[in-house]
């Protein structure tokens, strides 16, 4: 759903936002809400990349022999956590 809010974001200075949220059936507040949170979101991705490089350039510095375990403990002893959630690829 995610996709008719980036459209009508994108598309907003040639349509209209009111018009677009009519058409494709978003109500105001879903689409305001979605827009406010938009800086959380890139905020959060900011930080997945980070975690993300770190991981890989533990991966290549143990000359790609570190599995997820190791590289988990490398993580811990540099103090990040991942919060039992799944590390981006």
């Amino acid at each position: 759903m995610s996709a008719k809010l980036a459209f009508i974001a994108a598309r907003a200075a040639e349509h209209g936002i009111r018009l677009m949220r009519r058409l494709l059936r978003v109500s105001p507040s879903w689409f305001h809400d979605w827009r406010a949170a938009a800086p959380k979101r890139a905020a959060r991705q900011a930080a997945r990349d980070v975690l993300a490089a770190k991981i890989r350039a533990i991966f290549e510095g143990s000359k790609r022999r570190y599995g997820a375990p190791r590289i988990h403990a490398e993580l811990r002893a540099e103090g990040l956590r991942s919060r039992g959630k799944r590390l981006p690829n």
